[in-house]
């Protein structure tokens, strides 16, 4: 009976063991370039870059992208339109309608080119170079695809929740507040976790749990 006592025992910490040491390897494993070459992984989620909606001026975004990116890269940052821009919630309806600023920021490679859309609210008594960042959309390719699902969730753990409407789907990543959010986005008959994602979308959120599924709601894709 001792015997068998010290044999279980024994294979206990085996297993214990070889658990952490797989673990341990798994957080030192590289991360996938697609995560790198986009600087996905520079700050926690949904922070980008250093780029924050809410807290980042545009003055502050093209000097963080260049230092993010360096000299490699060329940029180029053009004004797109003044107006009025519509503030949705988190399941895409409407909350709000701000007066906006939208530029069109290009970072070049050789001929790959990967542009993000950037929203500024425009506030009273604001200069435009100090208004804050609304929403940041990003797509195209840097000499490489963007990451996939099983990528970002390898990477940064299950989404807090995910999006599901005819025609895309988005992966959501919070901060605590559930305001700030970091959405990957992929069109929905196209979703699979070995595909690469199409576009992120960076953004304020006034309701931040409106109609937002549980990650979870991935399964009805294959239902």
């Amino acid at each position: 009976m001792r015997h068998f006592v010290l044999i279980s025992v024994l294979l206990c910490v085996l297993l214990s063991t070889a658990i952490g040491l797989a673990l341990l390897s798994g957080k030192r494993a590289p991360l996938p370039t697609s995560i790198t070459t986009y600087h996905l992984n520079d700050c926690a989620l949904p922070c980008w870059a250093g780029i924050l909606p809410g807290e980042t001026s545009l003055s502050e975004v093209g000097n963080r992208l260049r230092a993010a990116f360096g000299n490699a890269y060329t940029f180029n940052a053009e004004p797109v339109s003044n107006g009025r821009t519509a503030v949705l919630n988190i399941d895409g309806s409407l909350s709000s309608v701000v007066t906006t600023y939208i530029q069109a920021i290009e970072i070049k490679k050789g001929s790959a080119i990967f542009t993000t859309t950037a929203t500024y609210a425009l506030a009273k008594n604001v200069s435009i170079p100090d208004s804050k960042l609304m929403q940041l959309g990003m797509f195209g390719t840097l000499n490489g695809r963007l990451p996939t699902p099983a990528e970002v969730i390898g990477t940064f753990g299950l989404p807090q929740c995910v999006v599901i409407d005819q025609a895309i789907i988005e992966l959501i990543y919070t901060d605590q507040s559930g305001h700030l959010l970091f959405g990957l986005i992929d069109a929905l008959q196209d979703f699979k976790m070995t595909h690469p994602f199409r576009a992120i979308n960076q953004r304020q959120v006034d309701s931040p749990k409106t109609d937002c599924l549980h990650w979870r709601g991935l399964v009805r894709l294959w239902q």
